[in-house]
């Protein structure tokens, strides 16, 4: 089902598992909230974190697709989510509530 959300927080921030990852926070119109993401952002190569090749684009796609220039002024932000069949499985497919420019983040993160 598509629905709006807002979006409430959005962080990037290294996990538990020393794990460079982000999360973006949305309320629903139906009512809902949940978290966005949580995609690993880098990894271990020869004893070293490095950046997954996706991470830029990823994150360059979610602020265009947003329509801001900023990770921090995404909160407050509308877009549209399909809720992929919640709870079943996560949001992985999100666009601007104005715009039909629908992008699918786990498969920029293959």
């Amino acid at each position: 089902m598509i629905l709006n959300a807002k979006i409430t927080s959005a962080d990037i921030f290294i996990e538990d598992h020393d794990i460079l990852t982000f999360a973006i926070g949305i309320e629903t119109s139906a009512g809902w909230g949940t978290n966005i993401g949580c995609f690993y952002l880098d990894w271990t190569k020869n004893g070293e974190r490095v950046p997954a090749p996706y991470t830029s684009k990823v994150i360059r796609a979610i602020l265009e697709t947003v329509g801001v220039r900023s990770w921090g002024d995404l909160v407050g932000k509308y877009i549209r989510i399909d809720d992929n069949d919640l709870p079943n499985s996560s949001i992985t497919k999100i666009a601007n509530l104005m715009k039909d420019n629908w992008i699918n983040l786990r498969t920029l993160a293959e």
